[in-house]
């Protein structure tokens, strides 16, 4: 069907600010599928609009915007969720800020980018659960540390050795602990009745470096290996991937990794390449050959953290677990 104008919508808690770009008109809704509904009433009684006639465009933003997605996904209905931090680049210097304006110049956005705007392709539930499951083990996992360091530091300082001082914060641990343990247990109970993800994920763990944390964030964020087809675009996502800094005589900066990415993928895969680096006999070898020669650690972290993406990409092509290769030492 002929797109007939540009829908930008600006979501936030309790409400989402519409803009419509050709027709100049605007109103605030209900975040909610009552204001949903009022939205397309609203449409229809100003333009004789209906959503699957127009370029519908929001922001991610988390559990915010997950309700409006359902229901534009559930009317089969194709829209755009980009990042917000790539259209307020586009657009260049802007001054000023509220709801109604970014409704405005996300409908600007989606007018001027028409043509490399991306359809969204809602994850399946079991996906989508995943993520959510791996967002809570992470945040139990950083309370847990918090917990633990605290604890650590009132035993250093606590002269008097009251337990009064300790046993809530030891209770706690546990608890969190436990919480973690039941987070990861649904976790794999996810992937085990869903054979696809299932056998994804033995692809992956086959890999030196890769377990369970690894796997399942990697299948989170890449939906199951159906957003990302190529190793080097998601190394960019994680910012893996470097890139030069350049600029006449005056900036040569050599390369570098970008801190626009994941951070969250970025430290796990430093963590598999770390562990790849002590496991894989493969990748111990070229690591110390580095080493030998006086390469930078980081550089070398970062090389090993490619190499995992590049395997995981790899197994996932060809539907085979990896074959750990032993490097021939004879001189």
């Amino acid at each position: 069907m002929e797109k007939k104008d540009f829908l930008g919508i600006d979501v936030s808690k309790l409400t989402i600010d519409c803009h419509l770009h050709m027709m100049q008109v605007a109103k605030q809704f209900k975040n909610a599928k009552s204001g949903f509904k009022s939205m397309e009433r609203w449409l229809k009684q100003q333009t004789n609009l209906s959503l699957s006639e127009l370029v519908i465009c929001f922001e991610a933003t988390g559990s915010y915007s997950f309700e409006l997605t359902r229901y534009l996904a559930d009317d089969n209905l194709e829209f755009t969720v980009d990042s917000g931090y790539r259209i307020s680049r586009t657009l260049g210097l802007v001054r000023g800020k509220n709801d109604p304006v970014d409704a405005l110049r996300i409908a600007e956005y989606a007018y001027r980018y028409a043509d490399k705007l991306r359809v969204y392709q809602m994850p399946s539930d079991d996906l989508i659960q995943l993520h959510k499951l791996y967002n809570l083990r992470r945040k139990l996992k950083k309370d847990l540390a918090g917990y633990r360091t605290r604890l650590k530091e009132e035993k250093r300082i606590d002269f008097f050795n009251i337990p009064v001082l300790n046993d809530p914060q030891i209770a706690v641990i546990e608890a969190l602990k436990q919480s973690v343990a039941d987070v990861e247990k649904s976790m794999e109970a996810i992937i085990r009745d869903n054979s696809e993800l299932q056998k994804n994920y033995d692809l992956l763990v086959s890999i030196k470096g890769v377990g369970f944390v690894t796997a399942t964030l990697v299948i989170a964020l890449t939906a199951n290996f159906t957003l990302f087809d190529d190793p080097k675009k998601f190394a960019s996502y994680s910012g893996t991937a470097p890139f030069s800094y350049q600029s006449g005589t005056s900036i040569n900066k050599g390369k570098r990794v970008s801190k626009l990415a994941n951070a969250e993928m970025r430290s796990i895969l430093t963590q598999g390449a770390k562990s790849a680096r002590q496991h894989d006999p493969e990748l111990k070898a070229y690591a110390d050959a580095r080493a030998k020669a006086g390469k930078s650690p980081m550089s070398t972290i970062n090389i090993l953290r490619n190499k995992l993406i590049s395997r995981m990409f790899a197994v996932i092509r060809k539907q085979k677990p990896y074959e750990i290769r032993v490097p021939n030492t004879a001189a």
